[in-house]
């Protein structure tokens, strides 16, 4: 692995670190929420959209090229990054199942109503990258899948809790700006 190769390993590696403390700091700290998804369905789909990515580096990874490994690498850095910003700006409103605690519209929020999810989405794509095998590609659609009804239950729930959600949701695209 070359020196460059090597230090973005290292960088993605520290991104995730921290992004998973802030993720444990905000659920340690975040107050009660104001509403929660009712039913099964909704807790089964966050828990499943959080959890689903982790079994891919269950799968056997391949030798990449130097530039497909950089491409891999690059992409969970990325989305590791707007992860953490995401993070961040939810603050102690962060939660895995669909709950309300606060409405956040700005920062990565003003972009898209789900800059968490685009992250990891972006993330779990140079995670298959790495891993090209058909249990990679099967992992990694199903995670994309369990995030569309993962949003829609937590869009409800913030519409029920803040009146404004739906004039911010007509505004504001879902994942990509300005096209979905």
């Amino acid at each position: 692995m070359g020196s460059s190769e090597g230090l973005l390993v290292n960088v993605s590696l520290a991104a995730n670190i921290v992004l998973l403390c802030l993720i444990m700091l905000a659920i340690l700290l975040r107050p009660p929420s104001l509403r929660t998804a009712k039913g099964v369905l909704p807790k089964l789909a966050g828990a499943a959209g959080f959890l689903l990515p982790s079994f891919i580096v269950a799968v056997p990874a391949v030798d990449l090229s130097p530039s497909t490994k950089a491409v891999s690498v690059g992409l969970v850095l990325l989305g590791t990054l707007v992860s953490i910003a995401a993070t961040i700006w939810l603050g102690r409103s962060f939660s895995i199942l669909p709950q309300a605690r606060a409405l956040v519209t700005e920062g990565p929020y003003r972009l898209v109503r789900h800059p968490l999810y685009a992250g990891e989405l972006l993330a779990l794509i140079g995670i298959m990258f790495r891993y090209q095998q058909p249990w990679a590609l099967c992992l990694t659609l199903l995670s994309i899948a369990i995030q569309f009804p993962r949003m829609n239950f937590e869009e409800r729930v913030l519409a029920e809790a803040f009146p404004s959600y739906k004039e911010y949701a007509g505004r504001t695209a879902r994942l990509i700006p300005g096209v979905y």
